[in-house]
């Protein structure tokens, strides 16, 4: 009974960072210090991004350049 208990509570756990994750992911675009091109990542490379503190490094679609990018909230749906 405990065993279920505690993969209810990491199954949730899990289910809660997937969800907070979504909602940076669909309401924030990163700019490029290189090129300053705007861009949105796929859920899923954004997900598989390495993290550091607030930035993430991603690689830019315009100059292919791999660099700790800033979030930044959109101010209306970010076009692709």
């Amino acid at each position: 009974m405990a065993d279920n208990v505690i993969w209810i509570l990491v199954a949730g756990v899990i289910i809660g960072a997937l969800l907070i994750h979504f909602y940076v992911w669909w309401k924030y675009h990163y700019i490029c210090p290189k090129c300053h091109c705007s861009f949105k990542p796929s859920f899923l490379r954004s997900l598989i991004a390495v993290n550091a503190a607030e930035d993430r490094k991603l690689r830019c679609p315009n100059c292919n350049s791999t660099e700790y990018v800033k979030a930044l909230k959109d101010e209306k749906k970010h076009a692709k």
